[in-house]
């Protein structure tokens, strides 16, 4: 009741995710996940956005609608898979640029003593 509309491609928190992940050739399958997945990002970050998540799909050339309404709980598993493979992605990212970094710092140390 709060708020039953948002733009999920707002541009702090969804847009990056639709920017990177859709392109005009993808299927409808692809272009559900990643407006979920710029969704999720938008409700992570932004209080007033939430669930429940409504989604229409038109029929092409048939002037028909189906219309879902998705609840959080039929998300959850979606979400927190999301953010491990986000959080197992960023430990993967390559360092070698942060290497050279912390290599010319004179501390005789490594990350850990940045990490706080």
């Amino acid at each position: 009741p709060s708020s039953p509309y948002y733009i999920i491609g707002e541009s702090g928190y969804g847009k990056p995710v639709l920017d990177r992940g859709l392109t005009h050739t993808d299927s409808l399958i692809q272009a559900l996940k990643v407006g979920y997945l710029a969704f999720d990002a938008t409700r992570t970050s932004a209080t007033d956005v939430g669930f429940p998540l409504d989604i229409a799909v038109y029929h092409k050339d048939s002037y028909r609608m189906t219309q879902y309404r998705f609840m959080e709980e039929d998300f959850r598993e979606i979400s927190i898979w999301w953010n491990d493979w986000i959080r197992r992605g960023l430990v993967e990212i390559p360092t070698i640029w942060f290497d050279s970094l912390f290599s010319k710092l004179d501390t005789g140390n490594n990350e850990s003593s940045f990490s706080k």
